[in-house]
């Protein structure tokens, strides 16, 4: 599987906080290996992240967004290698709002 680019990435930071420049040092964050498998915690209902965004209620402070997912609700999973979490499925989609859906 193909890496995405620095600035491919730095692209896609932009579109989703509001057009907000990403951290100087965007960090190399390692989705881990797709062919490990999955194992299902339940469905995810609710999540909240903390990040600087252009647009929202707090334009260009750090704060706290919460998005309530809709049905079909997406699962929480982790990998059977090293516990790492996964969003998988559901009916959410990244827009330059953030998540919808």
């Amino acid at each position: 599987m193909a890496r995405v680019s620095l600035a491919r990435r730095q692209e896609l930071y932009r579109l989703t906080h509001g057009g907000a420049p990403p951290p100087l040092a965007l960090r190399e964050l390692d989705a881990g290996d797709p062919r490990d498998g999955a194992t299902e915690m339940g469905a995810l209902v609710e999540i909240v992240y903390q990040t600087i965004k252009l647009n929202g209620a707090a334009p260009g402070e750090l704060a706290n967004h919460r998005h309530a997912f809709k049905h079909p609700l997406p699962v929480l999973a982790f990998t059977a290698s090293d516990s790492r979490l996964l969003i998988l499925g559901g009916g959410y989609r990244l827009t330059p709002r953030g998540i919808e859906g």
